[in-house]
This record gives structure tokens, sequence and C-alpha cells, in this order.
């Protein structure tokens, strides 16, 4: 059994254990597990709530599992899964940080110069403007 495994596969799954120990820790959809585990006691409850513990656990299961059947890809597809959800977080976290809620309103741009009016149509339109205003008086 070969288990050398190179930089980017390593990477890989550090990126893996990583994201699962967030998942066992943090995430809604191990809260039934973590209070499964906390109604043990208080050295069970302790080890699902320490992310060191957790990190060998679940880094062990990643690398147990790449060893015990390297043949199909579950687990590799796995560690490739969790490994791109821990950079999407990290890259939500990101923008949410350096990059405002909303964009600033772009102000319209400026109507451009309309160009002079002949004297004889500002004559023209002068008449027709004081043609149909009302006599006063």
């Amino acid at each position: 059994m070969d288990l050398s495994i190179s930089p980017f596969e390593l990477l890989v799954l550090a990126l893996a254990a990583c994201r699962g120990t967030q998942l066992i820790l943090h995430d809604r959809i191990f809260e039934p597990f973590r209070s499964l585990v906390k109604r043990l006691g208080e050295y069970p409850a302790y080890l699902v709530g320490c992310p060191w513990c957790v990190s060998v656990w679940v880094g062990l299961g990643l690398v147990v599992g790449i060893a015990w059947d390297s043949s199909t890809a579950i687990v590799t597809w796995l560690a490739v899964a969790l490994a791109l959800s821990l950079l999407a977080v990290a890259f939500d976290r990101l923008f949410d940080r350096f990059l405002p809620d909303e964009l600033p309103a772009v102000p319209p741009a400026p109507a451009p110069p309309q160009p002079p009016m002949p004297p004889a149509a500002a004559a023209a339109l002068g008449a027709a403007q004081s043609a149909s205003r009302p006599a006063v008086g």
C-alpha cells in the first residue's frame, strides 16, 4: 500500500480536513450529532467541541478512507468537495469584509450642451409661446 501523496493532494486533504472540522463543530447539519454526544458526558462533549480533537478524527478518516480503498474516488471526491467548500466560504468572508454591501450609485451623466438656437428659430419660438399665453388684463 503506497501512501505517498503529492503536495497538491496534501493541500486538498488539509483544506478538506479544515472544512470537515468546521462542519462538525459549527454547522447546523451536525447539531443533532453534537447534542447526542454532549448527553454522553463531559469528556465526549469536550471532544466534539475541541477543534484540535475533531480535526484529528476528520484527518484520520480522510487518510484511512484513501488508504483503505484508493481504487474508488469516493473519499477523493469528498475531500475535493470539502476543500472547495472551505475556499468558497473563505472567499465569501473576504468579500463581506472588503467589499461594501451595496455599490455606490453612479450619478447620471450630465446632458450634453445644446447647440445655440439660430436667431430666426428663437424669434419664431418666442412668438409661438406668447401667442399661446392668455391675455392679462
